[in-house]
Order: structure tokens, then C-alpha cells, then sequence
């Protein structure tokens, strides 16, 4: 299965000198950013709030919504919310949009096109908090699409996202068929065992990993399942997966996005209703062994159409 590639983000803008500029929200912020824009040399036109009449005050400018939305270049502005309630951020920039405006700066709290438009727009508005405009880069235009589960990436052909456990279960008999060596016969007979099951019955991984985290388990299930019956290779065997349990430890520590970038790799199983892990079961299992109960996934669009048409049904 092809890994999705980090494509460059399509339709985003960046904080130029000759874009008209709003700030919604009246606060101190909101007053201490226009004040620095205008100093810097930025169109700032004024600051925007519901409760607003527009009216002139020394330099600085009040808009109403209202009048936003009947200002004759409402679709080339940009609009920073400065409101400090984060929470209120997403209902704000959802009737900015409703007018018309596309260019927004806002906290992300919960609708977002994937976890890294939410990377991208969190650094923006921490940069226009420094006011260090320049730094600001290149910013998604807002969008108002939702997804039931939260979204990592996504290119034309494939989409990686958080998969409820509930949907994921082992390799299929045909899958371990094609995917384990026939040098490997015995391997291939102990992983039958385990073919089409969910996470949570896995359990030469479960072994593993209640061995790996010191408590009293059988790793032989584990050793045997992989097809390792010689001493030393087990050991040897072990060894390696006590290097890969640190890799995990520190990256769920201190750098998350390991696991995103490396998500499991999954098939729609149309009988069952779940996906079929074919390769990251470890991933998988590490994540689910630490309290995780949705884990980082790839799968094709098309399955993922199905995957979506799934929940709803089971919703309703």
C-alpha cells in the first residue's frame, strides 16, 4: 500500500501588505494588534464585533458584522479573531464564512480539514500574537468541512486518520497467506489462529507488550507467532523489540507525530464492517496498550467512503 505523501496544501493566503485586514473581537489584543499593523504598514481597516455600530475613534475604525458583510471587498480581506474565550473561535469563524470570508486567522478547536491544518493554523495565530507577521506563512483558507473522526492527512488516492479500535481487526487468512513466506509454515499455522480478530484478542501482541512493560506474561506466544524457534534468534528477537518499545515510549513522550507519519495500513473488510490491519499491527498494539482507543490509520479514499457510510449506518 503507497504511504501518503505530505502534499503541499491547495488555496491558502499569508498576511501581505496590501490586503485589507480585520480584527474581530474588541480587547486589548485586539487594539494592541492594530495598533502594530498600522505601525508596520499593513492595510488594517479596523476592529469588527457583533455588538458594534460602526463609527470613527481617533485612528482606530469600528465595524458591525453587518457592515463587514456589505464592505465591497469582504472576500480579499483577512480576518484575525482576537476574541480570548478560544472555545467561541470555531462559531465565529463559521459566520465569517457565512459571509463571505474565506481568509481567517482562529484558534482550531473542533472543525478542521485534518490535524495538520490544525498544526499550520495554531503556529499562524501564535505568530500574529508575537506580531511577527512575516513568520506567519502560508495559511489554509477556512473551511466548514467536518469529518466524524478526526483526520491526519489525505491526498487524491489515500487518507490517514484516528480509527475507533471497534473497526480495526487482524490480517484475514488471505492476507497472512500472501504476506508470510512459506519458509515461515509454522509461523503462517499460529497466525491463522489470530486471522480477522479484534485488536484486543491479538494475543501474541498483547503478550508482548505486558512482557515489554515488565509484567507477568508469555512472550512465547509472541516468539512463536512470528516463526523465530532457534534460542539465540529469540533472544536476538527480543532484544530488537525492547529497542522498539523505547522508540514508542519516547516518541508518545515527546513526538507524537511519529506515529502519524507512520500510520497502520488498512483494507475495508465489506462483510465485516471493519478494517483489516495489513501491516503496523505493533503500532496498533503499543497504542491501544497505553489507553489509546482510536489509532492512527491509511487507507484508501474509496474504503474510507465506505468506512464513513458504515458509522452513519450504525448511527442510525
Amino acid at each position: 500500500m503507497k504511504m501518503i505523501e505530505n502534499k503541499k496544501i491547495r488555496n491558502t493566503f499569508s498576511i501581505e501588505k496590501n490586503i485589507p485586514i480585520f480584527l474581530y473581537g474588541e480587547n486589548d489584543f485586539a487594539k494592541c494588534t492594530f495598533s502594530h499593523l498600522k505601525q508596520s504598514g499593513y492595510d488594517v481597516k479596523g476592529i469588527v464585533d457583533q455588538k458594534y455600530e460602526t463609527f470613527r475613534k481617533e485612528d482606530e475604525i469600528r465595524f458591525s458584522l453587518r457592515d463587514l458583510e456589505n464592505w465591497v471587498q469582504v472576500k480579499e480581506c483577512i480576518v484575525i479573531i482576537c476574541l480570548k474565550n478560544g472555545m467561541i473561535h470555531e462559531k465565529v469563524a463559521s459566520n465569517l464564512y457565512d459571509i463571505g470570508i474565506m481568509k481567517i486567522i482562529y484558534l482550531p478547536m473542533k472543525v478542521c480539514n485534518s490535524f495538520r491544518y490544525q498544526g499550520i493554523l495554531r503556529k499562524a495565530y501564535r505568530n500574529v500574537q508575537a506580531f511577527e507577521y512575516e513568520k506567519v506563512g502560508q495559511v489554509p483558507y477556512y473551511s466548514i468541512e467536518e469529518n466524524p473522526v478526526m483526520v491526519i492527512e489525505r491526498d487524491d488516492k489515500w487518507i490517514s486518520f484516528w480509527c475507533p479500535v471497534k473497526y480495526l481487526h487482524s490480517s484475514t487468512k488471505e492476507i497472512i497467506n500472501e504476506g508470510v513466506p512459506d519458509r515461515l509454515k509454522a509461523a503462517k499455522q499460529k497466525l491463522m489462529v489470530y486471522a480477522d480478530v479484534a485488536i484486543e484478542e491479538m494475543i501474541p501482541y498483547v503478550e508482548l507488550f505486558k512482557w515489554l512493560r515488565g509484567e507477568n506474561a508469555d512472550v512465547n506466544f509472541y516468539l512463536d507467532a512470528m516463526g523465530y524457534t532457534v534460542e539465540q534468534e529469540r533472544k536476538k528477537l527480543l532484544l530488537d523489540r525492547k529497542e522498539l518499545y523505547k522508540i514508542y515510549e519516547q516518541a508518545l513522550c515527546y513526538n507524537i507525530g511519529f506515529f502519524l507519519d507512520a500510520p497502520a495500513q488498512a483494507v475495508w473488510n465489506t462483510e465485516g464492517g471493519y478494517f483489516n490491519v495489513v501491516d503496523g499491527m505493533h503500532r496498533i498494539q503499543y497504542l491501544y496498550s497505553k489507553g489509546y482507543r482510536e489509532m492512527p490509520v491509511a487507507v484508501s479514499l474509496e474504503d474510507y467512503k465506505q468506512f464513513l457510510k458504515c458509522m452513519e449506518d450504525y448511527e442510525n
